[in-house]
């Protein structure tokens, strides 16, 4: 086929995305389920609060700072070892005839991307892979190159551009890189009363990964990439463009979804709304109190020229509090328990089983997120000091994330529109 017209057609499915559909359901599955690839039922507490709160930090990192666009034979990277637990996934079918891989859900990631099967060939890089083998391209009757000199517009940078193929090159604070070539391919996704849907999505091919580790560490790691759902050019969320609804519900004791259409319009009715703020296709919304236990802290006017906005973000576990917000959350814990310690920079009491767990808020705007009390503190028992009490929250020198764990057991809608975007919460939604 002439290079000229495949590139037109590749654009118009670029555009479109095949869309014939008005609503769509996506099963994800938590973390804490046998189906999951994160799952571990063998871990320890202690090794979950490490885990969760190095990954945190990470996560906190790459909005200090632009991701590199560098080579992976640039500055070395110091190694960091996941243990991802907070982590909720989505499985996808790729290609024609499709094949079915397990990809990492994230709020916080502009780009759709999987291993390809370039990445076995030395001198690339790539993380073990269980079941599927790394996806082939070439393999599929749906798979289309974007060339760079005929499909610039969609290219991710200009400078991502070596002549013949759309390139992308990531290089994430923690250490991670991944870089291939991006392509246009049929996904199918499967959900609810398994109805299906496929949709032609430019996606990132990676040649190349390094220092990721998406396993538990103990059952071989079923992970072939990530799917980014923020709302960067790529992510699944802009490629969706004309589902202007679209909600996810993170539980933790069932399969939920991961849902797009206007039905969604049908049930806000009855939510708490606020407004949405979208920055370099991140969410963020406006932090305006806390309240611990009933006692709201004021804070526009007890903390001069603290951050307004908040990111909501489902790759950090640990929602992380900017430090003189989440001091007075601890003044205000050390007035209820006693015997306070720090573990893994997590605070942490002495627990005494017959007192109830104070309640505590987040008033976003003209919402609030009530942060369910097993999703706010976790406990468990240590052989020397006995029940203790741990908050799933961190102090941060800059910003305030919105973690997963707090949005847990929440179904968050989003609504977007050219002149202003909507937030919408639902507690209790599992």
């Amino acid at each position: 086929m002439n290079p000229l017209i495949m590139s037109l057609m590749l654009l118009f499915l670029f555009n479109t995305s095949t869309m014939s559909y008005n609503f769509l359901k996506m099963d994800v599955i938590p973390p804490t389920f046998p189906e999951s690839p994160f799952y571990d039922r063998n871990v320890r507490y202690q090794e979950m609060i490490s885990a969760a709160t190095n990954q945190s930090n990470y996560r906190a990192s790459k909005y200090y700072h632009k991701p590199n666009h560098l080579s992976l034979d640039g500055v070395p990277q110091p190694q960091v070892h996941h243990h991802p637990l907070s982590l909720y996934s989505v499985r996808v079918g790729l290609g024609t005839p499709a094949k079915y891989y397990n990809l990492a859900l994230d709020t916080g990631s502009n780009l759709i991307w999987l291993q390809c099967h370039e990445c076995l060939n030395p001198p690339n890089k790539y993380f073990c892979q269980h079941g599927e083998q790394p996806y082939n391209c070439n393999l599929s009757d749906s798979c289309n190159l974007l060339n760079c000199s005929l499909n610039r517009s969609i290219c991710l940078y200009e400078r991502d551009c070596d002549g013949q193929l759309c390139q992308y090159d990531i290089s994430y604070r923690d250490g991670s890189h991944t870089r291939g070539y991006l392509a246009t391919e049929s996904f199918t996704f499967k959900g609810f009363n398994n109805n299906e849907g496929k949709y032609s999505l430019v996606f990132g091919c990676g040649t190349s990964q390094k220092n990721f580790y998406m396993s538990n560490g103990i059952t071989p790691n079923e992970i072939a990439g990530i799917m980014g759902i923020s709302m960067g050019t790529h992510s699944l969320i802009s490629q969706l463009k004309t589902f202007r609804w679209f909600s996810h519900s993170l539980c933790s004791t069932k399969t939920t979804y991961l849902t797009f259409g206007h039905e969604l319009e049908l049930h806000v009715s009855s939510y708490q709304q606020t407004a949405l703020y979208i920055n370099k296709g991140h969410y963020y919304v406006e932090l305006s109190d806390i309240i611990v236990n009933g006692e709201t802290f004021n804070i526009r006017n007890n903390v001069v020229g603290g951050p307004h906005l908040a990111v909501t973000d489902t790759g950090t576990p640990v929602t992380r509090l900017f430090k003189p917000y989440f001091t007075m959350v601890a003044q205000k814990l050390g007035q209820m328990y006693q015997q306070k310690s720090m573990f893994e920079n997590t605070l942490c009491y002495r627990w005494n089983p017959n007192h109830i767990l104070p309640t505590i808020t987040l008033v976003l705007g003209k919402a609030e997120l009530r942060i369910q009390s097993e999703d706010a503190y976790t406990i468990f028992t240590d052989s020397d000091r006995g029940p203790i009490l741990c908050l799933w929250m961190q102090p941060d020198d800059q910003m305030t994330i919105i973690g997963a764990r707090a949005l847990t057991n929440h179904e968050i809608v989003y609504y977007r529109k050219q002149q202003s975007n909507t937030l919408y919460i639902r507690s209790n939604a599992c």
